[in-house]
């Protein structure tokens, strides 16, 4: 059974996304749709820089900052870790980050913090001190080894974005550089994701869309836009990157790790990252297991569940959304995918991307 997107039901989906930037809901979006039959589209609309006047038009190719969706494509790269015999899921965090060792923390395998089941929190409580003294990655990762748990691993699902910073902290060791260069090598290279980065400066900072922010935000030196943070690379909220580029991502999980011939994961690490993975905690409770469901890395829609992905999805699709305002969706059943990349923060405008993502959901039909 073959999925296309039904080009009126399209136009209709091109229509609200004028009227969400027309009316200033949304400052700029880019959107990428697609199925494996039937290819890909996309639209992109509003000004480049909300706070700058006469700014130009955000482009299709254009990259925004995704945040949250930095998540599944760290949680991959451990993944390649896996597959390539370096690390193992219920390896103890501590045998790969030996200072990773407050009370409690000695239960926390690699399997838990790709899982949000860790106990980690999602924020250091230090978190804002830390980006106003601009401190680098090793410094986060210090006070992630030092703090308390909010609970006993494997005992509730909490997001969690410090787990995936240990994540990226084991990748960096166990592969011998850092990061984002690992990144850059093993998956956006390969898969030709040329506007995709982690951690950009100079004239690749300046090609990424703005955000637009609050008086608050704006008053830091720390805030979405800001050199410091851009740069800075967060492995779980500073991927740059367009909806072009996620397209291709997305379609590569559809192909089972394998795009244009050049495969980046196993089709192994793909279904486990893609599928729930709440079997393996026996003490969670049955409300976590229902409605917090989890892969690795991706959330997991599930029956009758309410997600921030939309409403009109199978219960198969995967993806995350991001606090800036972006939403990536995976429809295994469909074939289908959908990239929304806005510049105005999720929580501001979580009614209006959930109906933009239904409209995009309803317009993939039987072909």
């Amino acid at each position: 059974m073959s999925f296309a997107i039904d080009r009126s039901r399209w136009a209709e989906t091109v229509r609200l996304i004028d009227r969400l930037v027309a009316d200033s809901t949304l400052p700029a979006v880019s959107v990428a749709v697609g199925t494996i039959e039937g290819g890909e589209l996309r639209y992109a609309r509003g000004p480049f820089d909300p706070h700058a006047p006469g700014s130009r038009d955000v482009a299709e190719t254009d990259p925004f900052l995704v945040a949250s969706i930095t998540k599944p494509v760290t949680v991959a790269a451990a993944m390649l870790l896996v597959e390539r015999g370096k690390i193992g899921l219920d390896d103890p965090v501590a045998a790969h980050v030996p200072e990773f060792q407050a009370p409690g923390k000695d239960r926390i395998c690699i399997r838990h913090l790709m899982s949000h089941t860790s106990g980690l929190p999602d924020m250091l409580p230090a978190n804002d001190a830390l980006r106003a003294a601009h401190a680098p990655f090793a410094e986060f990762v210090r006070e992630i080894c030092r703090c308390d748990l909010l609970f006993e691993p494997g005992t509730r699902v909490s997001y969690q974005s410090m787990g995936t910073a240990m994540l990226a902290e084991i990748v960096q060791r166990r592969a011998g550089q850092p990061f984002g260069q690992f990144l850059r090598s093993e998956f956006f290279e390969p898969l030709g994701m040329k506007s995709t980065h982690l951690g950009v400066t100079g004239e690749q900072a300046e090609a990424v869309v703005r955000i637009r922010l609050n008086p608050g935000q704006l008053a830091t030196n720390w805030n979405w836009n800001s050199p410091y943070w851009l740069g800075f690379g967060a492995p779980w909220g500073g991927m740059t990157s367009s909806a072009a580029d996620l397209g291709r991502w997305s379609r590569a999980f559809l192909g089972g790790g394998v795009l244009d011939g050049v495969r980046i994961l196993s089709e192994t690490s793909v279904r486990l990252m893609s599928t729930s993975r709440m079997e393996a905690f026996p003490k969670l409770t049955d409300d976590d297991r229902r409605t917090r469901t989890w892969g690795l890395g991706w959330r997991i829609v599930g029956a009758g569940v309410a997600t921030h992905l939309g409403e009109l999805l199978t219960p198969e699709t995967f993806g995350h959304y991001g606090a800036t305002g972006t939403i990536l969706w995976i429809d295994p059943t469909r074939n289908a995918y959908a990239v929304i990349l806005t510049s105005r923060a999720f929580e501001e405008t979580e009614p209006h991307m959930m109906r933009l993502s239904n409209a995009i959901s309803a317009a993939i039909v039987r072909g």
